[in-house]
């Protein structure tokens, strides 16, 4: 009789563990936005000069004029750069809402200077729903 106790209080105890927390208390959440981005890569140093040392890009985005986020390197397709590059970024959106997501990228050489921004481009998500027709007759 014990053991049957023993067991039955442990299936009590590991069913209330996968109730708690309760589901009413789970937020949702937006899904992560994957977004393409197309860029081609610089040929040229700041100084003009043909680029030889070329070592990677990397994609930036801010949410909201928030702090800039990185995505991971994009290894250079030569030293010398001139390539059309695409990669996808994933944009982690907190919660449901309206986003305003700023993107750029930038490249490194391989003394690991960072150039300046390239020109930023703009995508909106918007999650809220419009309220519902009023004065329906």
């Amino acid at each position: 009789m014990n053991k049957f106790l023993a067991l039955a209080a442990a299936a009590l105890l590991v069913g209330a563990a996968l109730l708690w927390p309760p589901r009413h208390w789970e937020k949702v959440y937006a899904s992560d936005q994957a977004v393409t981005v197309s860029y081609e890569e610089p040929a040229e140093s700041a100084d003009g000069t043909p680029l030889d040392d070329l070592a990677f890009t990397r994609v930036y985005h801010s949410i909201n004029g928030g702090m800039p986020i990185g995505s991971p390197q994009v290894p250079a397709s030569d030293f010398i750069g001139g390539q059309t590059r695409t990669t996808t970024i994933t944009v982690v959106l907190p919660e449901p809402g309206k986003y305003t997501v700023e993107i750029w990228a930038t490249a490194t050489d391989t003394s690991g200077n960072e150039s300046d921004r390239s020109n930023v481009i703009v995508k909106r998500f918007d999650f809220v729903k419009p309220k519902p027709p009023s004065n329906v007759r």
